[in-house]
């Protein structure tokens, strides 16, 4: 039998004596650590065997871990009617981020509200650290006692807390040595359509239909994607020709050439509008006329410039 790869995470009982309503050890088992101190997590996306290490005692003191530590996940229990709480807190997460342990619990097993609560919960804030307040054995994920307290509620969800907050947190994580799960594929549209009540046809239909049309479209766009740009080049070459030539007014009084060359402009401007309602041999055409009477234009223009090239002399003496 192949052992299986088990990353690690490690519980630290930082709690001063034994008078404490609830142990690390049954905790942890609420968790759902086994006998063997192993957390079995098997949810939607993947599988992984956690081993979990208790330290009490003067071995949990030591907030610093050794260098070689293999641990990704740290639960720290504490009680925070204990002497100076905060300050033992702070020194283990420091330590443990320090380490680059991936993941920070805080399990604070005090049955009453007390003033370091909210001091503890500031301190893991600073420090990435999960934080939650376990009250009773009954607080455990999946127990018979929270589904009844939620039923009564009328609550649907509820946040986690206690030892199923632990759970989740731990549950959230990416594993090093997880087994992920194979999702379900996305059914075919072909699937989908065969599993259509028989009273749903019209919706299906519609949807391929305009899922089809998306496609013709954009086949149409793709073809015609070179003369577009070509018509559109011709089009703001006429339009920046018309503003050179309309830069002074004076000088068109009675020069007909700008008036055909605001047809030309029109007329390119009609060819683009017009191209999803005339097939694309008609649009070519169109646009030949068009760039053919652009260059008699032009052709025009410079035989007067060259007739005009002597200079009128002036009438001023």
């Amino acid at each position: 039998m192949v052992d299986i790869v088990k990353d690690k995470v490690v519980v630290k009982d930082l709690r001063q004596g034994s008078a404490h309503p609830m142990s690390a050890t049954s905790l942890m088992q609420d968790v759902g650590v086994t006998e063997e101190n192993q957390l079995h997590i098997d949810n939607k996306y993947y599988r992984a065997t956690l081993q979990c290490v208790l330290q009490e005692g003067d071995e949990a003191q030591t907030h610093a871990l050794p260098a070689d530590h293999e641990y990704d996940a740290a639960v720290l229990v504490i009680d925070t009617l204990e002497a100076q709480v905060p300050h033992h807190v702070s020194r283990h997460l420091t330590a443990l981020t320090e380490s680059s342990v991936s993941i920070l619990i805080v399990a604070d097993t005090c049955q009453i509200d007390s003033r370091p609560q909210e001091e503890v919960r500031r301190i893991c804030l600073e420090h990435n650290a999960e934080y939650t307040i376990v009250k009773s054995a009954s607080n455990s994920s999946g127990s018979g006692d929270d589904e009844a307290a939620n039923e009564e509620d009328g609550a649907t969800f509820k946040d986690a807390v206690g030892a199923g907050r632990i759970r989740e947190a731990l549950e959230a994580h990416m594993w090093a040595h997880l087994e992920m799960k194979a999702q379900p594929a996305r059914k075919s549209q072909q699937q989908q359509q065969q599993q259509v009540p028989a009273g749903d046809e019209q919706g299906p239909t519609e949807a391929t239909a305009t899922q089809e049309g998306e496609q013709q479209q954009e086949q149409e766009a793709a073809e015609g994607g070179g003369e577009d740009a070509l018509l559109t080049s011709l089009l703001q070459s006429l339009t920046t020709i018309g503003n050179e030539n309309f830069a002074d007014d004076d000088d068109l009084d009675g020069d007909n050439d700008a008036f055909n060359l605001l047809q030309l402009v029109t007329q390119m401007r009609e060819i683009r509008e017009s191209a999803t309602s005339v097939s694309d041999e008609q649009r070519r055409e169109r646009a030949a006329q068009v760039a053919m009477a652009l260059a008699d234009m032009l052709a025009g223009d410079d035989d007067g410039q060259d007739g005009d090239g002597d200079v009128a002399p002036s009438d001023q003496d």
